[in-house]
């Protein structure tokens, strides 16, 4: 098969970045810390709506959510 493109993300204006608290921070606040990205697609362009730090005491999961309709 054809290998899909990746997918660009795009922040702006309207990105939030906030820390483990809910907290509005800056984005050189979050560099080089575990985040979680909340973004929408908008064609083939990810558009970045928040960035949250995540608390660094909780262990990385993985979580895997199967929803059946």
């Amino acid at each position: 098969g054809e290998a899909a493109a990746p997918a660009t993300y795009t922040y702006n204006k309207e990105t939030v970045f906030v820390d483990e608290t809910g907290k509005v921070v800056s984005q050189e606040t979050l560099r080089n810390s575990p985040v979680t990205v909340t973004y929408t697609r908008d064609g083939d362009r990810m558009i970045v709506t928040k960035v949250m730090k995540q608390p660094t005491t909780v262990r990385k999961e993985t979580t895997t959510t199967t929803t059946t309709e």
